[in-house]
Protein backbone atom coordinates (compact mmCIF):
# COMPACT_ATOMS: atom_id res chain seq x y z
CA UNK A 1 0.00 0.00 0.00
CA UNK A 2 1.21 3.48 -0.91
CA UNK A 3 0.39 6.43 1.34
CA UNK A 4 1.30 10.04 0.55
CA UNK A 5 1.69 12.72 3.20
CA UNK A 6 2.41 16.43 2.68
CA UNK A 7 5.39 17.58 4.70
CA UNK A 8 6.62 20.91 5.93
CA UNK A 9 10.24 21.81 6.57
CA UNK A 10 10.13 24.01 9.65
CA UNK A 11 13.60 25.50 10.07
CA UNK A 12 14.97 22.36 8.39
CA UNK A 13 12.94 19.91 10.49
CA UNK A 14 10.74 17.46 8.58
CA UNK A 15 7.16 17.77 9.92
CA UNK A 16 4.27 15.52 8.83
CA UNK A 17 0.73 15.30 10.20
CA UNK A 18 -0.50 11.78 11.02
CA UNK A 19 -4.18 11.69 12.06
CA UNK A 20 -3.91 15.26 13.37
CA UNK A 21 -0.69 14.48 15.26
CA UNK A 22 1.96 17.00 14.19
CA UNK A 23 4.99 14.72 13.92
CA UNK A 24 8.74 15.21 13.53
CA UNK A 25 9.97 12.52 11.10
CA UNK A 26 13.42 11.58 12.36
CA UNK A 27 15.54 8.86 10.73
CA UNK A 28 18.19 9.69 13.33
CA UNK A 29 16.07 8.54 16.28
CA UNK A 30 15.85 4.78 16.94
CA UNK A 31 12.65 5.15 19.00
CA UNK A 32 9.33 6.86 18.31
CA UNK A 33 7.87 9.22 20.91
CA UNK A 34 4.35 10.55 21.43
CA UNK A 35 2.52 12.46 24.11
CA UNK A 36 -0.20 9.93 23.33
CA UNK A 37 0.32 6.16 23.61
CA UNK A 38 0.48 5.46 19.88
CA UNK A 39 0.97 6.82 16.36
CA UNK A 40 -1.22 5.86 13.40
CA UNK A 41 0.86 5.60 10.22
CA UNK A 42 -0.40 4.32 6.86
CA UNK A 43 -3.56 2.90 8.50
CA UNK A 44 -1.51 0.99 11.08
CA UNK A 45 -1.34 1.85 14.77
CA UNK A 46 2.06 1.65 16.47
CA UNK A 47 2.99 2.03 20.12
CA UNK A 48 5.25 4.94 21.06
CA UNK A 49 7.30 5.85 24.13
CA UNK A 50 6.69 8.94 26.25
CA UNK A 51 10.37 9.99 26.14
CA UNK A 52 13.61 9.39 24.21
CA UNK A 53 16.95 10.11 25.90
CA UNK A 54 14.96 12.07 28.45
CA UNK A 55 13.44 14.25 25.73
CA UNK A 56 9.67 14.69 25.48
CA UNK A 57 7.54 16.18 22.72
CA UNK A 58 7.32 19.35 24.82
CA UNK A 59 11.12 19.61 24.92
CA UNK A 60 11.35 18.99 21.18
CA UNK A 61 8.66 21.60 20.51
CA UNK A 62 10.63 24.20 22.46
CA UNK A 63 13.88 23.45 20.69
CA UNK A 64 12.68 23.18 17.09
CA UNK A 65 10.46 26.23 17.46
CA UNK A 66 7.07 24.73 16.61
CA UNK A 67 4.57 22.56 18.49
CA UNK A 68 4.76 18.82 17.80
CA UNK A 69 2.76 15.92 19.21
CA UNK A 70 5.04 13.04 18.22
CA UNK A 71 8.39 11.93 16.85
CA UNK A 72 8.41 9.19 14.22
CA UNK A 73 11.64 7.23 14.60
CA UNK A 74 13.38 4.37 12.84
CA UNK A 75 11.46 1.69 14.75
CA UNK A 76 8.36 2.59 12.69
CA UNK A 77 9.83 4.31 9.63
CA UNK A 78 12.10 1.41 8.72
CA UNK A 79 9.08 -0.81 8.07
CA UNK A 80 8.56 1.11 4.82
CA UNK A 81 10.24 2.29 1.66
CA UNK A 82 10.24 6.08 1.81
CA UNK A 83 10.37 8.76 -0.88
CA UNK A 84 10.87 12.45 -0.11
CA UNK A 85 10.01 14.79 -2.99
CA UNK A 86 10.90 18.44 -2.31
CA UNK A 87 9.19 19.59 -5.53
CA UNK A 88 5.79 18.62 -4.11
CA UNK A 89 6.72 18.59 -0.39
CA UNK A 90 5.44 15.01 -0.24
CA UNK A 91 6.61 12.01 1.77
CA UNK A 92 5.52 8.66 0.34
CA UNK A 93 5.45 5.49 2.45
CA UNK A 94 5.12 2.08 0.83
CA UNK A 95 5.09 -1.29 2.53
CA UNK A 96 6.23 -2.80 -0.80
CA UNK A 97 9.51 -2.10 -2.58
CA UNK A 98 9.58 1.09 -4.65
CA UNK A 99 11.80 1.88 -7.65
CA UNK A 100 15.01 3.71 -6.78
CA UNK A 101 15.78 6.22 -9.55
CA UNK A 102 18.89 8.33 -9.91
CA UNK A 103 22.06 7.37 -8.05
CA UNK A 104 21.50 4.21 -5.99
CA UNK A 105 23.87 3.56 -3.08
CA UNK A 106 24.20 1.03 -0.25
CA UNK A 107 23.53 2.02 3.34
CA UNK A 108 24.27 0.51 6.70
CA UNK A 109 22.10 0.60 9.82
CA UNK A 110 23.11 1.15 13.44
CA UNK A 111 20.27 0.64 15.92
CA UNK A 112 18.00 1.36 12.96
CA UNK A 113 19.68 4.67 12.09
CA UNK A 114 20.82 4.81 8.42
CA UNK A 115 24.52 5.27 7.69
CA UNK A 116 25.60 6.48 4.25
CA UNK A 117 29.13 6.70 2.86
CA UNK A 118 30.37 9.97 1.34
CA UNK A 119 33.67 11.11 -0.09
CA UNK A 120 34.93 14.15 1.81
CA UNK A 121 38.41 15.52 1.25
CA UNK A 122 39.27 12.42 -0.77
CA UNK A 123 38.38 9.89 1.93
CA UNK A 124 35.41 7.62 2.59
CA UNK A 125 33.36 9.05 5.45
CA UNK A 126 30.44 7.38 7.18
CA UNK A 127 27.54 9.70 8.03
CA UNK A 128 24.25 9.22 9.80
CA UNK A 129 21.40 10.29 7.50
CA UNK A 130 19.24 12.24 9.94
CA UNK A 131 15.97 13.90 8.86
CA UNK A 132 15.70 15.26 12.40
CA UNK A 133 18.84 17.38 11.81
CA UNK A 134 18.50 20.74 10.10
CA UNK A 135 22.28 20.91 9.56
CA UNK A 136 25.01 18.52 8.51
CA UNK A 137 27.98 17.91 10.83
CA UNK A 138 31.50 16.49 10.63
CA UNK A 139 34.36 15.77 13.01
CA UNK A 140 36.68 18.72 13.45
CA UNK A 141 39.52 17.30 11.36
CA UNK A 142 37.17 16.91 8.38
CA UNK A 143 35.35 20.24 8.57
CA UNK A 144 38.07 22.66 9.77
CA UNK A 145 40.00 22.86 6.45
CA UNK A 146 37.04 24.71 4.89
CA UNK A 147 36.46 28.45 5.45
CA UNK A 148 33.79 29.54 7.91
CA UNK A 149 30.70 31.08 6.26
CA UNK A 150 28.36 31.77 9.19
CA UNK A 151 27.27 30.38 12.55
CA UNK A 152 24.14 28.71 13.91
CA UNK A 153 22.45 27.53 17.08
CA UNK A 154 21.25 23.93 17.13
CA UNK A 155 19.93 21.26 19.49
CA UNK A 156 20.56 17.54 19.79
CA UNK A 157 18.83 15.11 22.21
CA UNK A 158 21.14 14.19 25.06
CA UNK A 159 23.50 17.06 24.16
CA UNK A 160 21.26 20.11 24.49
CA UNK A 161 21.61 23.48 22.75
CA UNK A 162 24.97 24.49 21.26
CA UNK A 163 26.59 26.97 18.88
CA UNK A 164 28.57 25.97 15.80
CA UNK A 165 30.47 27.65 12.98
CA UNK A 166 29.20 26.64 9.53
CA UNK A 167 31.45 25.82 6.60
CA UNK A 168 30.56 25.03 2.99
CA UNK A 169 31.88 21.50 2.48
CA UNK A 170 31.92 19.72 -0.91
CA UNK A 171 30.56 16.19 -0.48
CA UNK A 172 30.46 13.36 -3.02
CA UNK A 173 27.65 10.82 -2.68
CA UNK A 174 28.08 8.03 -5.17
CA UNK A 175 28.09 9.68 -8.62
CA UNK A 176 26.73 13.04 -7.43
CA UNK A 177 28.30 15.93 -5.56
CA UNK A 178 26.94 18.81 -3.54
CA UNK A 179 28.20 21.51 -1.16
CA UNK A 180 26.40 21.64 2.18
CA UNK A 181 26.48 24.01 5.16
CA UNK A 182 28.27 21.89 7.74
CA UNK A 183 29.02 22.39 11.41
CA UNK A 184 31.55 20.76 13.72
CA UNK A 185 30.25 17.91 15.87
CA UNK A 186 30.20 18.76 19.58
CA UNK A 187 32.76 16.62 21.43
CA UNK A 188 30.15 14.55 23.30
CA UNK A 189 28.25 13.82 20.10
CA UNK A 190 31.45 12.97 18.20
CA UNK A 191 32.34 10.43 20.90
CA UNK A 192 28.86 8.89 20.73
CA UNK A 193 29.07 8.56 16.93
CA UNK A 194 32.41 6.74 17.21
CA UNK A 195 30.49 3.72 18.55
CA UNK A 196 29.09 3.27 15.03
CA UNK A 197 32.34 4.27 13.28
CA UNK A 198 30.52 7.38 12.08
CA UNK A 199 32.21 10.76 11.52
CA UNK A 200 29.28 13.04 10.85
CA UNK A 201 25.61 13.68 10.11
CA UNK A 202 23.88 14.34 6.80
CA UNK A 203 20.94 16.69 7.48
CA UNK A 204 17.86 17.85 5.61
CA UNK A 205 19.67 20.45 3.48
CA UNK A 206 20.13 17.53 1.07
CA UNK A 207 16.45 18.08 0.15
CA UNK A 208 17.38 21.46 -1.35
CA UNK A 209 19.19 19.56 -4.08
CA UNK A 210 17.74 16.04 -4.44
CA UNK A 211 14.72 13.80 -4.20
CA UNK A 212 15.64 11.19 -1.62
CA UNK A 213 14.60 7.53 -1.72
CA UNK A 214 15.18 5.44 1.39
CA UNK A 215 14.81 1.64 1.39
CA UNK A 216 16.08 0.45 4.79
CA UNK A 217 14.79 -3.11 4.42
CA UNK A 218 17.02 -3.48 1.33
CA UNK A 219 19.82 -1.37 2.85
CA UNK A 220 19.77 0.97 -0.12
CA UNK A 221 19.06 4.62 -0.76
CA UNK A 222 19.03 6.85 -3.85
CA UNK A 223 19.36 10.51 -4.83
CA UNK A 224 17.72 12.10 -7.86
CA UNK A 225 18.99 15.62 -8.57
CA UNK A 226 16.35 18.33 -8.85
CA UNK A 227 16.11 20.29 -12.08
CA UNK A 228 17.55 23.79 -11.97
Amino acid sequence: MTTNYPYNLHDGHLIVEFDELRTLVDTGAPTSVSEHTCINVADTTYNANATYLGVTTNTLSENIGCPIDALLGADILNRYDVALDPTTSTMTLNDHEIPLPGTVMPLDLFQGIPIVTAQIGGQDTRLFFDTGAKLSYLNGDLVMPYPSTSSATDFYPGIGTFETDLRSVPIELGEVDVSLSTGQLPDMLALALQMANVSGILGTEILDHFRVYYAPRRKKWALERLSN
